[in-house]
């Protein structure tokens, strides 16, 4: 696919991801779509994205929905709803 596709489809992601966190009722629709949007145009979705709901629930993470922690240099987000828990080390990458 071409760049200007893949853009279009980024900036199409961030606008559902926007949609989904101020509308709790279609927010799951939302990340369903950004979701096979990316797939569609092959464009993985951006880091900051895929931090801002659960990739099993696919909820968006607010503070009624998700519990952050930092232990042992680890960012730790446990879904209230799935009891699913990601966590993202800290510490950057050596090259």
């Amino acid at each position: 696919m071409n760049n200007s596709v893949k853009k279009i489809a980024k900036k199409r992601m961030h606008t559902l991801l926007e949609l989904a966190r101020e509308d709790e009722k279609h927010a799951k629709r939302y990340i369903e779509l950004a979701e096979k949007i990316g797939m569609k145009a092959r464009e993985s979705m951006p880091k900051e994205l895929k931090l801002t709901y659960c990739k099993t629930c696919k909820t968006p993470y607010s503070s009624k929905t998700v519990r952050i922690r930092i232990n042992n240099k680890k960012l730790t987000y446990h879904c209230l709803l799935c009891d699913t828990t990601k966590r993202i080390p800290l510490t950057p990458k050596k090259e």
